[in-house]
């Protein structure tokens, strides 16, 4: 696997251009009492990793920090506005751009980074406008589209591995949809903002969904790269 963190300055500059970078983006968020708040990050990191191994493009070190949006006022989320996540996304794409490295594939383990990373992409873009930049949020983007903390979500955690506690998992649905609700604390004080059923995940239920996932998006970054190559 070619990780960018892991090469001297001579290695990287021996690249090949043409292959994609991808950059994982995740939050430090509450997920509940029964899931960790780093799992945004850490599956975001642990798909990224995957999909360059298979795939062979180069993998860059994690930006943990997302946009912290909805749950911002529970104790365990640490994250930042926006606008300052997409001042990091962009600065990091300009100097990819200044490198070389046009193909960008920001890899997001939370949905609510969107809007920061195409923030990002039209900062770059001003000075770089040939760069082609791709947001891929790892499970819309490869079909499996779950709530937070939901049954979905716990048992993909339980599959890769993260953090679980499945004996203090709480449900709770939230009745609202996610774009009319700026505080979930508001409306459930102790939920950590679940939005779900996680009391109903198994293993075997996010080993189904990771089946899905991987190859799905495996699929769509070989074609990404057998693309560049042609060109």
């Amino acid at each position: 696997m070619i990780e960018w963190s892991k090469l001297t300055d001579r290695e990287i500059d021996a690249l090949d251009r043409r292959l994609p970078v991808i950059l994982p983006v995740g939050l430090i968020e509450a997920h509940g009492a029964h899931l960790e708040s780093g799992f945004d990050a850490y599956s975001a990191d642990w798909f990224a990793r995957r999909l360059c191994e298979e795939a062979g493009a180069i993998l860059l070190p994690l930006v943990p920090y997302g946009f912290a949006d909805t749950n911002w006022e529970y104790a365990a989320t640490l994250g930042v506005k926006a606008e300052t996540l997409g001042a990091v996304v962009g600065d990091l794409c300009a100097m990819l751009c200044h490198h070389g490295f046009k193909r960008i594939i920001v890899l997001s383990g939370h949905g609510g980074n969107g809007l920061g990373v195409s923030l990002g992409f039209h900062r770059a873009w001003e000075k770089y406008p040939d760069m082609r930049p791709l947001h891929w949020i790892y499970f819309l983007t490869g079909g499996v589209p779950m709530s937070h903390a939901d049954e979905k979500e716990t048992s993909l955690a339980l599959a890769i591995d993260g953090v679980v506690h499945m004996d203090r998992a709480e449900d709770f649905v939230l009745n609202k949809p996610w774009h009319a609700v700026s505080s979930r604390k508001s409306l459930a004080p102790t939920s950590g903002g679940v939005n779900g059923r996680p009391s109903r995940a198994t293993r075997e239920m996010g080993e189904e969904i990771l089946n899905t996932l991987l190859p799905d998006l495996v699929g769509k970054l070989k074609a990404i790269i057998a693309e560049e190559m042609a060109g």
